[in-house]
């Protein structure tokens, strides 16, 4: 007494004199038995780009000097969130992802993605398949294995680059949920404004909202519910959290716009002869069919639109161009107008012939 063999530094991770007080830090994440901070303040000296780690199982600890992980220091750079995901951590700076493996005894880092920084901590979630975030270039998401834009689909674009800058803004304030009922990621727009884009998981597909959130209170970053995952929004006037919801209010006004269909065989000529379009309408349920071809972008009236009003049973009609649709090379087909609150489009055959070559 005192022991002679077990020293403090062996039971603790660090020396008896380290400095273990933190005044501030910005982000936080548990992995591997630990608590990993960001962005700290120290004697009131800030450092905005280093990170530190408790030691095993004492989650209110970090040592200063055994603590520090600094994978990327004075670059000009501040960490603005960290989130993990397989024995890894996404340590989020303003301009650059940083990814760090913290599955064994010391911290390495396995990966560096410029430009794939994020603005606002609520930029990025966490969701079943991985974690998700967005900035001016795209919107992205890491499965553990590699990271992808989902922008981005074969090689094609699914919204422009133009388009995408407009709706995310300069204010650096947009932000990212993830409703784990739909499989879908909610993505907002920088400012108060009810825009949103939708991305399905499963079906890979963007749908765009002009009034997704109408309460201009509920301006805040998502969250899900802890017990039964529901996707949140702060409602600051009701002080109150908004559950999201699946359906729409009222009948929506929507547009349905394919993309420009070769099918398969963009050197060829075809005749197209009818469309046949499942669906299930509801109350209110109005909605054109029109199309184009060969990507004018001038769309024709089509011979029947989706107008059924009753939502008991899913339905099936062929519908036929106004005029014949002959020797066109692709063919675009857009359904417009006011949507049930409950309908579903479930698919659409194009019927066709493709001519030979001469």
């Amino acid at each position: 007494d005192p022991p002679k063999f077990i020293t403090y530094d062996a039971l603790a991770g660090h020396t008896a004199d380290d400095i273990i007080t933190v005044d501030s830090f910005k982000t936080s994440v548990v992995a591997n038995r630990r608590t990993y901070i960001g962005n700290v303040e120290i004697d009131g000296v800030v450092h905005s780009d280093r990170m530190l780690k408790s030691p095993p199982n004492e989650f209110d600890k970090f040592p200063v000097e055994a603590g520090h992980v600094d994978v990327a220091i004075n670059d000009g750079d501040e960490i603005i969130a960290l989130f993990e995901h397989a024995d890894r951590i996404l340590q989020f700076k303003k301009n650059t992802l940083y990814i760090i493996n913290v599955s064994g005894g010391a911290e390495f880092l396995e990966a560096e993605y410029k430009f794939k920084g994020i603005t606002n901590p609520g930029a990025a979630c966490k969701t079943d398949y991985g974690i998700a975030w967005v900035n001016q270039n795209g919107c992205y998401i890491y499965d553990g294995k590699q990271v992808s834009d989902l922008l981005e689909m074969k090689g094609n674009r699914k919204i422009s680059l133009s388009t995408w800058n407009t709706f995310i803004g300069t204010a650096g304030y947009h932000r990212i949920g993830y409703n784990p009922a739909k499989r879908q990621l909610i993505v907002k727009a920088g400012t108060a404004a009810a825009t949103a884009y939708v991305f399905d998981i499963t079906t890979g597909s963007w749908t765009y909202s002009s009034a997704m959130v109408t309460d201009a209170d509920t301006n805040s970053s998502f969250i899900n519910d802890p017990v039964d995952g529901k996707l949140l929004i702060f409602d600051d006037a009701a002080e109150t959290f908004d559950k999201w919801a699946d359906t729409p209010a009222s009948a929506p006004s929507i547009i349905i716009t394919t993309k420009d269909i070769d099918f398969g065989m963009p050197g060829l000529k075809k005749n197209v002869y009818k469309v046949r379009i499942t669906y299930t309408g509801g109350t209110s349920q109005n909605c054109d069919v029109t199309y184009a071809v060969d990507g004018s972008g001038s769309f024709s009236a089509m011979s029947a639109d989706l107008n059924y009003t009753t939502n008991t049973t899913q339905q099936i009609v062929d519908i036929t161009p106004s005029s014949s649709v002959t020797d066109i090379k692709s063919f675009q087909l857009k359904i417009s107008g006011t949507a049930a609150t409950t309908f579903e489009l479930n698919d659409i055959s194009i019927i066709y012939r493709m001519k030979g070559a001469r």
